[in-house]
């Protein structure tokens, strides 16, 4: 009968007791697994908001042309200051598209490197120089240059490079594995462009290293709940398990993170893995903390899995904790409790029952309110710890990772004051640029006005120059033609008196009024040239009979100095569209020329068409075996009133006007004059026109 009451007593007491405590016992379970999953998404938060700040202040100095490669002592200062700025970052970096490098590293706590990597394009190697400073308090103090030679280090290769450019101007992320330690990194990186070319790419990254370190250290207060990153394929980025980190280092550098389930040796993890193919299975979107309760079919553990999104990469912080861990010791609790009511009394059973509820279901009420408190901001919350037992111990957990998160959120705010004392730094760094800017803005300003009176005045003397030429001109044109005229009259009138010497004088005084009418003519057309006021007048030319007057107008020069004369027209089309005057002028410039300097050789012309820049073209090319051009002489040609030398013009005469109206009259039909030549072996002229 006793034994009945005992048991109908604890049926009536025990299961009302026992479905409140689990569910309390559950509560308590997902409030920590939230508290872990906001601490994780924030830190991931952080580290996002802080890399985007890195990289404004890096791509405004930028903009002022700090990341100049030739400014490498300024880099060299801006750069390590803001990774000795920012301690959670491993790099700050520019490449630039010919395949040079600057950047400093973060390779200890207390350490950082400054490397300089120059690319030759030509062996495909880079050479690099590597500064080393130790941390000393905020300064840095220079220890060792190195010279490494013969580096396949090329930025453009680089995925942070590559990525940046596909948006110039836009943020982008890369995850990759770092050559150094095949540890993964990330990287945000913006490139820019000048003149619508890559200028610029910076970065900036952090290894996946410091934020595991961070995660461990989370960890410590739960030893068996496993905290992780992933991203939105299900890779694992970042896990508290060294396995998979070690795996990291040992697989191959073109793949990216270890699947879950497939790669990950830590059960939890796997855990982990079952959850998040049930979650892509339902196609629902986690827009915050989202907890998964599953059990696992073959052993029948429960587990508490938290996903919460973080970053602009689509990644996911999870956590996953065995619900064993937290409930057995309550559990064993709730056994012995049990067998107690059985054994003893009803009276007994009541008090048991009674004080169960003070010692069991209020504290871990007190501690489901105190976590709940602690959750919505009251960092202060902490549990009184009246016991030793259990529940003791429960608090005196809960108040051990109170502890931490506080002091996390403590060293986050410390972290954001540094942060402040960095951009006042920054600051002052930039407004002694900015001046310095301003300063050599000024003297440009100035540099740049001086020139522009310079020119006024050289367009206003050259603007002279050619009114005065063009009165000088038409003034000395009328005298000569009278004097020409004269002349031809003069020379009817002595031939039919037969006096020859008389004949020859007259002849000497038309010829050298000819020529002055020449020289004239080319002063009056380079005077219109230069003031932009040369006509066309393009018309349909007949090429055989073109060319054909031409030839027989220079005949006299070939046999004056015994040439023979070669002309070859491989040209299909029987008419071409040009300004006759200029062209048969600038060709009878080259052939007189060719003939003046070349004695008893060949004189050629050859006519063909080709085809360059989207264009067809007809080409005049006239040859010769005389005299030749050294390079100096080359570099002379094409200039007013110069010759190659001064003992050509003592020995063949002539002003240096031809080549260069012959030319400028090309040049304004679209086409030019180009020449090759060898000294001592002759001299290449060609005319190139386009078609139309």
């Amino acid at each position: 009968m006793v034994t009945a009451t005992v048991t109908s007593t604890a049926t009536v007491v025990y299961i009302p007791w026992l479905l409140e405590s689990r569910r309390n016992n559950k509560i308590f379970v997902e409030l920590l697994t939230e508290a872990l999953a906001r601490e994780i998404t924030q830190e991931v938060a952080y580290l996002f908001e802080s890399t985007e700040s890195l990289l404004v202040l890096l791509s405004q100095n930028l903009n002022r042309n700090i990341s100049d490669p030739n400014w490498i002592d300024q880099n060299e200062r801006f750069f390590l200051s803001m990774l000795n700025s920012y301690p959670e970052f491993t790099w700050v970096q520019s490449g630039y598209p010919n395949g040079d490098f600057i950047g400093a590293q973060r390779t200890s706590e207390t350490t950082l490197q400054f490397h300089i990597r120059t690319w030759n394009n030509t062996e495909q190697v880079s050479s690099e120089v590597i500064r080393h400073y130790q941390i000393n308090d905020r300064d840095l103090n220079f220890i060792k240059q190195e010279n490494i030679a013969n580096q396949s280090f090329y930025s453009p290769g680089r995925p942070w490079y590559q990525n940046a450019t596909k948006n110039v101007g836009d943020v982008a992320w890369t995850v990759y594995q770092y050559q150094s330690n095949n540890m993964l990194g990330m990287d945000s990186s913006i490139a820019f462009a000048e003149n619508n070319q890559i200028s610029t790419v910076a970065g900036v990254g952090i290894n996946f290293d410091q934020l595991t370190n961070y995660l461990k250290g989370i960890q410590k207060i739960h030893p068996e709940t496993e905290l992780f990153i992933i991203d939105q394929q299900g890779q694992l980025l970042v896990s508290t398990d060294e396995n998979d980190r070690n795996r990291w280092r040992n697989q191959e550098a073109s793949e990216l993170g270890l699947d879950l389930s497939s790669d990950s040796s830590n059960p939890l993890v796997q855990v982990s893995e079952r959850v998040w193919q049930q979650y892509q299975a339902s196609q629902q979107t986690i827009q915050d903390i989202e907890y998964f309760s599953y059990q696992d079919p073959d052993t029948g553990s429960n587990y508490i899995v938290s996903l919460a999104p973080a970053g602009p990469l689509n990644w996911f912080v999870g956590s996953v904790i065995p619900e064993s861990a937290f409930l057995i010791d309550v559990r064993r609790k709730q056994l012995y409790l049990l067998i107690s009511i059985i054994v003893l009394v009803p009276i007994i059973a009541y008090g048991v029952i009674y004080f169960g509820d003070r010692i069991v279901i209020k504290p871990i009420f007190t501690i489901s309110k105190a976590a709940r408190n602690f959750a919505s901001g009251a960092r202060e919350t902490r549990v009184a710890i009246k016991t030793q037992n259990e529940i003791g111990l429960l608090g005196q957990s809960f108040n051990q990772m109170a502890d931490q998160l506080d002091h996390s959120f403590q060293k986050l705010e410390n972290q954001n004051i540094e942060l402040e004392k960095a951009k006042a730094k920054l600051a002052l760094i930039n407004e002694d640029l900015e001046n310095k800017v301003i300063e050599r803005t000024r003297e440009l300003e100035e540099t740049i006005e001086a020139v522009k009176s310079a020119r006024i005045e050289a367009e206003a003397a050259n603007a002279t120059k050619s009114i005065f030429l063009a009165n000088m001109s038409h003034e000395l044109r009328t005298p000569l033609n009278a004097i020409i005229g004269y002349s031809e009259m003069l020379i009817e009138e002595a031939d039919e008196l037969e006096p020859e010497d008389f004949v020859s004088d007259l002849t000497k005084i038309k010829r050298s009024g000819e020529l002055l009418l020449n020289l004239i003519s080319d002063l009056l057309d380079l005077s219109k040239i230069e003031a932009g006021k040369m006509d066309l007048y393009e018309e349909e030319i007949q090429l055989n009979s073109f060319i054909k007057d031409i030839v027989d107008t220079s005949k006299p020069l070939f046999l004056k100095n015994n040439n023979e004369f070669i002309l070859e027209n491989k040209f299909k089309r029987p008419t071409i569209i040009a300004d006759a005057t200029k062209l048969r002028q600038s060709i009878l410039n080259l052939l007189s020329n060719a003939a003046k300097f070349t004695n008893n050789g060949q004189i050629s012309l050859f006519i063909d068409s080709i085809f360059e820049k989207n264009q067809n073209w007809i080409e005049f090319k006239i040859q010769d075996t005389g005299i030749g051009l050294s390079p100096e002489q080359i570099n002379k040609l094409f200039q007013p009133f110069t010759q190659a030398d001064s003992s050509t013009t003592k020995k063949y005469g002539g002003t240096g006007l031809g080549l260069v109206l012959s030319r400028q009259f090309c040049q304004l039909q679209g086409g030019d004059i180009t020449v090759s030549s060898q000294f001592g072996l002759g001299s290449c002229f060609t005319i190139t026109l386009p078609l139309k």
